[in-house]
């Protein structure tokens, strides 16, 4: 039984196969429909359109999916250096919360209602495809019919059992030809125009869903917007400084060895200042000369001290001033120091420190002293670090080298932080990055 069936198929498909060569060589005509070719062309573009937004939907899946796995990485950094005492930190934790349901709810969409369609869209062009292919082997057989019984009426001599057969075996091929065709020249119309919705519904449902978790995104970004205005206002209120010292006048003992307090001593005292020395209530209620000496003396001493101190420390910031001072391209003209009167307690004068002149550059100097530059030279830079060129029309230099800067040969060529010129004494010329010069 199987060794007929194997048999059978054999000999169809060397009868297709002589079929075809004849209609290759012109010995036998093909039967043409235009209208149906028209029909399966535009099937096979549909095909390929499909296939390419399926790509393309898979693609921008996965780009989704990797830009919640980034944002969501941000801001757990973002939680991990908000320090605890920072306003609006307990807000965090809640908008945590919120971004995660957003892109779930946003990729949830994505798959169900714009990826899944596809998929089950696309599922139905394999089996028309090979609809397409059996109306093909069935047109074949039915040439060959056609043509076998156009040979026996054609013959002088004809046999009326072979013509007989000739006819049973045309009528079969033909209706089997007919079924397949008219059923897919009504199918393949329907599913061709079956496009325009499902094209109009998938992008309708992605773009909303996209627009949905922008508009809610948008409303969470402007409280964390909110939330850094205020930490930006008060940032002075978490100054290290100021806690400091707030610390220290509320805890801290002074020189002498008392406790400060925000607080008077005792109600209907004046308010005592940082560095003043309370007197024992002792000696307030039974004063005498040698305590009232003794205690002045104190004072004295301590608040001498803390002059000291700060006078000190004034000199220090004004040495770290002058030693971080930023030179400039000609000297500052210092003027005398205004005349001041040393107080009492204050420190003797000391001679003012005039600030370093800025010394110029040499290549800046030369420059300067030239008065002119070359034909097509706009002005000059000096590397302050080494490049190495990327793409052939990218300028390498090492750090020091001077740069001749030249106008680009198209203007349009030139991008935003990018300048053209040659290093001095060399004809080759390039594009390079500005950020790694200074002019001169």
């Amino acid at each position: 039984m199987a060794d007929s069936s194997i048999g059978r198929t054999s000999v169809k498909f060397l009868q297709r196969a002589t079929e075809k060569g004849l209609q290759r060589a012109g010995k036998h005509k093909a039967t043409k429909d235009d209208i149906f070719e028209l029909y399966q062309q535009n099937f096979v573009n549909q095909q390929e359109a499909t296939l390419k937004l399926q790509k393309e939907i898979k693609n921008y899946v996965a780009c989704a999916r990797a830009m919640y796995a980034a944002q969501k990485s941000l801001y757990e950094t973002l939680e991990r250096i908000y320090e605890p005492e920072w306003v609006g930190r307990d807000q965090l934790g809640g908008i945590k919360e919120t971004l995660d349901l957003l892109w779930d709810d946003y990729l949830r969409k994505l798959n169900d209602q714009v990826a899944s369609p596809l998929v089950t869209y696309q599922a139905k062009f394999p089996e028309t495809k090979e609809r397409i292919k059996k109306r093909s082997r069935k047109l074949t057989d039915y040439d060959g019919a056609r043509h076998k019984l156009d040979d026996i009426e054609a013959a002088k001599k004809k046999d009326e059992g072979k013509l007989r057969k000739a006819q049973e075996q045309h009528e079969a091929a033909k209706k089997v030809y007919e079924e397949i065709h008219n059923e897919l020249k009504d199918s393949l119309p329907s599913l061709y125009d079956s496009r325009i919705p499902f094209y109009a519904t998938t992008f309708q449902l992605l773009y909303t869903a996209e627009t949905t978790m922008h508009d809610e995104l948008a409303k969470v970004k402007a409280q964390l917007t909110n939330i850094m205005g205020d930490l930006f206002e008060r940032a002075s209120d978490y100054d290290i400084k100021k806690r400091f010292f707030s610390t220290s006048s509320t805890s801290s003992p002074d020189v002498v060895g008392n406790d400060h307090r925000s607080s008077s001593l005792e109600s209907g005292s004046p308010k005592q200042d940082l560095y003043s020395v309370p007197v024992p209530q002792d000696a307030r209620r039974t004063p005498s000369v040698g305590s009232r000496a003794s205690s002045e003396a104190v004072g004295q001493t301590a608040e001498s001290e803390v002059r000291q101190m700060e006078e000190d420390d004034d000199d220090d910031d004004e040495d770290e001033s002058v030693e971080y001072q930023i030179p400039r391209s000609t000297p500052v003209h210092v003027g005398p120091a205004p005349h001041t009167t040393p107080s009492q307690n204050s420190a003797p004068d000391r001679p003012p420190k005039p600030p370093p002149l800025a010394s110029p550059d040499p290549d800046q100097a030369a420059n300067q002293a030239n008065g002119n530059l070359p034909d097509g030279v706009l002005y000059r830079v000096k590397a302050t670090h080494e490049y190495q060129s990327r793409d052939s029309d990218e300028l390498s230099f090492k750090k020091g080298d001077i740069i001749d800067v030249v106008p680009f040969e198209d203007p349009e060529d030139q991008d935003d932080g990018w300048l053209f010129g040659r290093v001095s004494g060399s004809r080759v010329s390039g594009v390079f990055p500005e950020n790694f010069t200074t002019p001169i």
